[in-house]
């Protein structure tokens, strides 16, 4: 036997066992390989944690719902409701002489004045829940009576009528008072303003949807005086304008 083929042979020999011993190893990176990512898959899988599952329903629960309330609310969307304000009657208005808190000599103001507040629920399905309504009496700048109303509910496509009331007993105006009783005796007419602010809502989900309407109005009554001092006062006009 020839040395080089002896050399030939031990050398394939060696490459031979390199070539084993790479595939082994090829074969163990391999099989690393696919038990690492065989091992990803089993955790992904089994070991997903419940809470993320439950987050997940309870969030897509959640959209359905808003989705739904949306939809609620947009084709049952109320319409605006229609108030408005009138004075009915002045029951009395007077002044005269008296004296305030402190025994100091004053123009003393007594009145009582009736109004009526008309609201009509346009909408089908929901009611109108109705806030404290709050009455300013005012001469000028001069504010000499104030009033609040109860809360009030109207039923879904009604109409209802609410008496509100303001007045004041024995009000101490001084100056003022001398100026209200010479317009009433220059036969001019004492003008007087009565403010009215009221707020209306509708609940159209319970507490979470609710649409607010908001009515400012002040009303002008101008007041004359009569010829009989046990009339008091009697004849007067009155306007009421939104704003």
């Amino acid at each position: 036997m020839c040395p080089h083929e002896n050399k030939t042979r031990s050398g394939g020999s060696v490459m031979q066992a390199e070539e084993d011993i790479g595939g082994d190893e090829t074969a163990r990176r391999g099989t690393r390989r696919r038990g690492f990512t065989e091992k990803i898959v089993v955790v992904s899988d089994s070991n997903d944690p419940l809470h993320c599952v439950v987050f997940q329903f309870a969030w897509k629960l959640l959209g359905s719902l808003a989705l739904a309330v949306l939809v609620f609310f947009f084709a049952t969307k109320p319409p605006a409701p229609v108030v408005s304000f009138k004075v009915v009657r002045l029951t009395h208005f007077s002044l005269g002489e008296g004296l305030d808190a402190t025994g100091v000599p004053a123009t003393v103001l007594s009145c009582n004045c009736s109004m009526e507040m008309a609201i009509d629920n346009r909408s089908k399905i929901f009611g109108l829940h109705i806030h404290p309504t709050l009455l300013d009496m005012s001469f000028g700048a001069l504010n000499f009576a104030s009033a609040q109303s109860k809360a009030s509910y109207v039923q879904s496509g009604s109409f209802s009528v609410q008496w509100l009331f303001v007045g004041v007993k024995n009000k101490p105006l001084y100056g003022a008072g001398r100026c209200m009783q010479d317009l009433l005796d220059s036969g001019r007419g004492l003008p007087l303003v009565i403010r009215v602010r009221s707020r209306l809502a509708y609940r159209v989900v319970w507490d979470l949807i609710k649409i607010k309407h908001q009515r400012h109005e002040h009303c002008i009554l101008v007041l004359h005086g009569m010829d009989e001092p046990n009339l008091q006062i009697k004849v007067y006009n009155s306007t009421c304008i939104h704003g």
